[in-house]
């Protein structure tokens, strides 16, 4: 591991003093694999759902390279249920065309299922795959 040092410069007789220091990351040697990572998550109902080309490891690759998009969308549909919200998050590979997908169903209560709130869902959802990769 590498150690790197903040220093401050002082014009007074040219002194240099150290200020802090820090260990730089060094990514472990074995990585886990996606789907290894995902069943280590505490709360595997919000997994239930989750399709994924392949083992999922592409998602971390393609986030490393630029070429991860995600996209997601909240529903609210009160006519269907007042107290229920969902969402849908979907990433693909634009070199690879590799696909995963996740959705999610929240009831709640009328006063906070609302189409804010299924918007968000989707974000955290997108964050949590991230998270995950």
């Amino acid at each position: 591991m590498k150690t790197r040092a903040s220093v401050q410069c002082e014009d007074v007789d040219s002194v240099v003093r150290v200020h802090s220091v820090a260990d730089t990351y060094s990514p472990p040697l074995h990585r886990r694999s996606f789907l290894e990572r995902v069943r280590a998550e505490p709360n595997q109902t919000l997994w239930k759902t989750f399709v994924t080309d392949g083992d999922g490891s592409w998602i971390y690759e393609s986030l490393l390279s630029n070429n991860l998009v995600m996209m997601s969308d909240g529903a609210y549909e009160p006519l269907l249920a007042e107290d229920v919200c969902s969402c849908a998050v979907v990433v693909m590979c634009l070199r690879t065309g590799n696909k995963a997908s996740l959705t999610w169903v929240e009831q709640s209560d009328r006063v906070s299922a609302d189409n804010y709130r299924a918007e968000i869902l989707g974000g955290i959802a997108l964050q949590m795959l991230v998270k995950v990769a």
